[in-house]
């Protein structure tokens, strides 16, 4: 007769994998999809557009020094305004991982643009940081704390403006997870500077959204996404003082689009066998993958997303969809 594994063990293995979850909602060490490592990132010191590659700054906000790395392309025309994506990791993730496992690095070559790295703010978790998302759940060590990341983000741009010609009709916003949620904040709170968002499973948790102009939104999110559930409330991953309190992507989705003045019957298109998108105009457009798990779609799935059953798909690349979409206004 077989040995029943103790009830103690079985809560220890699941709270390791979870704890590795958490951290891949900025997914962790070795990630990267479609293969070449960016460089590791030398220190920018003399604010001149000479450093290339991942390139690691700081800037005070917030009564903080606060740090972000810039991933500069190699042929990038120094002299010519250029677009720039700023692309926030997950809870308990960091600027690195999401550059390793995004693939942005590879698409800042090929479209010569410049992507953005910051880093969230660390609680008392030596994994990594996290995000004021605006809440008001104390949803992470951020909110807890306050943080004004708002003011970070602010800071940041100055400083790569002040280094790099930056258009300032192309400055976009993407992160998985909590960092999904922040770039939902600052569609709310610097719409003025923000041309277009494209949050990864995530969903929009601030109390208040009050833009001053419309949003551009592409919303990515796999249907047994078990941390951030596509219908709302808490999923089998989720952080327990999370319980019940994601309101669903549908709503956020709805918002957006009355935000946008979206008219019209919603069309669907089949863009790769398990992922399908919908959309009632250009400016708001919802990709769902059938099946998907809490991940950056395209990525390679590691041993813990297998073990916890974690979906990745690999037909549908977020970052050529995200690029896509901030650069010709549709996907």
């Amino acid at each position: 007769m077989p040995r029943k594994t103790p009830s103690f063990l079985l809560k220890g293995v699941t709270a390791f994998l979870l704890s590795l979850v958490l951290i891949s909602c900025g997914p962790g060490p070795g990630y990267r999809n479609n293969g070449n490592q960016p460089p590791e990132p030398g220190r920018g010191s003399t604010g001149t557009p000479a450093e290339k590659g991942l390139v690691q700054f700081d800037v005070r906000a917030g009564g903080m020094t606060r740090n972000y790395l810039l991933y500069v392309p190699r042929n990038l025309n120094s002299e010519r305004p250029t677009a720039l994506i700023m692309a926030f990791h997950g809870g308990g993730g960091n600027a690195k991982n999401m550059a390793d496992f995004s693939g942005l690095p590879k698409l800042a070559e090929r479209a010569n643009i410049l992507v953005a790295f910051p880093n969230g703010t660390k609680g008392r978790s030596a994994n990594g940081g996290t995000w004021n998302a605006g809440s008001g759940l104390n949803q992470g060590s951020a909110e807890k704390r306050g943080v004004d990341d708002v003011a970070f983000v602010r800071a940041m741009l100055q400083d790569i403006e002040r280094r790099y010609k930056v258009d300032q009709r192309r400055i976009y916003a993407t992160g998985i997870s909590k960092g999904g949620m922040f770039s939902y904040l600052l569609a709310c709170r610097m719409s003025d500077t923000i041309a277009a968002i494209a949050p990864v499973a995530a969903t929009m948790t601030t109390r208040s959204c009050n833009p001053s102009k419309p949003v551009r939104v592409l919303h990515i999110h796999g249907t047994e996404d078990s941390n951030i559930p596509l219908e709302g409330g808490s999923g089998s991953l989720s952080l327990a003082n999370n319980a019940d309190s994601y309101p669903s992507v549908q709503q956020t989705i709805d918002f957006w689009r009355r935000e946008n003045k979206c008219s019209g019957s919603i069309q669907s298109t089949q863009k790769t066998p398990d992922t399908i998108c919908y959309s009632s105009c250009s400016a708001v457009q919802y990709c769902v993958i059938r099946g998907g798990g809490h991940s950056w779609p395209g990525m390679e799935p590691k041993f813990w997303q297998k073990a916890l059953d974690i979906e990745t798909t690999q037909t549908f690349n977020a970052e050529s969809a995200i690029w896509q979409f901030f650069s010709e206004g549709k996907w």
